[in-house]
């Protein structure tokens, strides 16, 4: 779908879809959805624009709960590598975080509990070790990694445009971010997330060698690829319930064979 024309269709249900006309139109697709989150806060303060607020992401989670197969990220690539036919008869959903904020433990990680959904946090590794009260700390991550509902990807070292570095650099911020967050775990990290979405070939070719898959940031062209999967990201532009089910209602979801 050409931007031109989603633009067109968005403009049609934001103006004449019902709220119970878009949660019909989204619980009836098929397949797979990545969704992208940041950070969740408790107040209204924040300006950054990938924040949204704990109303708002416990309203999107309970509807998803209500209305589709919440799986962790390791279940639904298996489900997509082994063509599992059940994809293609109901609709499915994986919850994904960037960069470790600390919210993601103190305010979503409660309500993620409440409604039983895995969900999977790409760790920014040189943001935990700094300390920042702004983000995870190891101690924080380890709580969660014993749920089962938890689980940790790789997202650099750095958080550093991919795009912009030699690779020898590259190869640094991938593999020593994998490398820590397995030696602080005691478990394998099969997945990784480019920060900011920016990857080229060489990024693409070392996260082949040392991951399952990678993930982008955003539904970019229809070319199915594991290790550039499309997520939705789910921000200030979106977090309003029916923008978000909007959000949804327009996305492709992954199905075997795409």
């Amino acid at each position: 779908m050409n931007r031109f024309i989603k633009y067109i269709h968005k403009t049609t249900m934001k103006k004449f879809y019902t709220e119970t006309l878009l949660k019909k139109t989204v619980s009836s697709k098929k397949g797979v959805i990545i969704l992208m989150y940041h950070s969740i806060t408790d107040n209204n303060l924040s300006t950054y624009p990938y924040a949204i607020k704990k109303e708002h992401f416990e309203e999107q989670i309970r509807f998803l709960s209500e209305n589709f197969n919440m799986i962790s990220l390791n279940q639904g690539f298996e489900m997509l590598k082994n063509n599992d036919n059940m994809l293609k008869n109901k609709p499915y959903c994986i919850i994904t975080f960037d960069d470790g904020f600390k919210n993601n433990y103190t305010v979503a990680y409660p309500i993620l509990c409440k409604y039983n959904a895995p969900f999977t946090i790409f760790l920014t590794t040189n943001y935990i070790d700094q300390n920042n009260e702004s983000y995870l700390n190891w101690e924080d991550v380890l709580k969660m990694c014993q749920n089962p509902l938890a689980n940790f990807g790789a997202h650099t070292l750095n958080h550093m445009n991919l795009n912009a570095l030699e690779k020898k650099d590259i190869e640094n911020e991938i593999i020593q971010s994998k490398e820590i967050i397995e030696s602080k775990l005691s478990k394998k990290v099969d997945f990784f997330a480019y920060p900011g979405g920016s990857h080229n070939q060489t990024a693409v070719n070392i996260v082949k060698n040392n991951f399952i898959a990678g993930l982008k940031d955003r539904i970019g062209n229809d070319h199915f690829n594991y290790f550039a999967l499309d997520r939705i990201s789910i921000d200030k532009k979106n977090e309003n319930f029916k923008e978000f089910l909007v959000s949804l209602a327009l996305s492709n979801f992954l199905t075997p064979g795409v």
